[in-house]
């Protein structure tokens, strides 16, 4: 399923990894990846969103671990 745009992010939360295979998918790593995934994932084709509050991108990876289930 899915529209081939974006990330399939279907059953994220049960996931055992995050971007594809390199971090354990904890609040804090997703946290990480969306701010910056490049540091992590060099040649990630997400984009950055280093200007994200934290607290931003942290209620963001506990939506995603929550809702993704």
């Amino acid at each position: 399923g899915g529209s081939g745009i974006g990330p399939d992010l279907t059953h994220f939360g049960t996931r055992r990894t995050l971007g594809a295979g390199i971090l354990a998918p904890t609040v804090e790593n997703t946290a990480a990846f969306i701010r910056d995934p490049h540091k992590s994932k060099p040649g990630a084709r997400m984009p950055s969103y280093a200007a994200m509050p934290e607290a931003d991108a942290r209620a963001i990876a506990r939506w995603l671990k929550e809702a993704g289930r």
